[in-house]
């Protein structure tokens, strides 16, 4: 949560767009996220079955026929390419 967002709006009348989705659900988890810390839980993501040792940014142009689970795996470990077979 970031201090200073303002007031809490009235937000009933809003037309809303596909583009919001992902702000909706985000705020929706800022919020979950809030309550269970103050209901004394640990927030998400502070446990250790996050590998936080093994999260790094990236940035790199990959030809478009890299499959998606070679670029997202973490950084420096090998990844196997799908099956042939399995691609479309």
């Amino acid at each position: 949560m970031a201090e200073g967002m303002g007031p809490i709006l009235d937000r009933t009348r809003e037309h809303l767009v596909p583009a919001d989705v992902a702000v909706i659900a985000f705020r929706r988890l800022l919020l979950q996220q809030a309550r269970a810390l103050q209901a004394g839980e640990w927030p998400r993501g502070l446990g250790a079955d996050v590998p936080w040792e093994r999260l790094a940014s990236d940035e790199r142009v990959v030809p478009h026929a890299t499959p998606w689970q070679a670029v997202g795996a973490f950084a420096g470990e090998p990844v196997a390419p799908p099956d042939a077979a399995t691609r479309p």
